[in-house]
């Protein structure tokens, strides 16, 4: 098989199509593409977005619905936490090596 070059000289990578379109790569979109705090928004005014129990639970939850009540009306904290409560997740266990300690 003959390599296509770009403009720049470089080896363009093959994706081949048996799946599906590019666009397709990862599996379909869920929900829309911005990462909110909406979800909470629409839980706490009773709006029950389609994940079910997760939903139910979320409303009526008195511990659950602390944190409803927390990031639904705030979306600047939500983002804050979630960054940190990522960073957390991600890092846990982590001993990293000399060089980078």
């Amino acid at each position: 098989m003959d390599a296509d070059i770009d403009d720049d000289g470089e080896i363009e990578a093959f994706i081949p199509t048996t799946f599906g379109k590019q666009s397709d790569i990862y599996g379909a979109q869920l929900g829309t593409k911005n990462f909110d705090a909406s979800y909470l928004t629409q839980i706490q005014k009773g709006q029950l977005v389609g994940l079910g129990a997760i939903d139910k639970v979320l409303a009526t939850d008195p511990q659950l619905k602390t944190f409803v009540t927390k990031y639904a009306g705030n979306n600047n904290v939500f983002l804050k936490d979630l960054n940190e409560c990522y960073l957390k997740l991600t890092t846990r266990g982590y001993k990293g090596t000399k060089r980078n300690d």
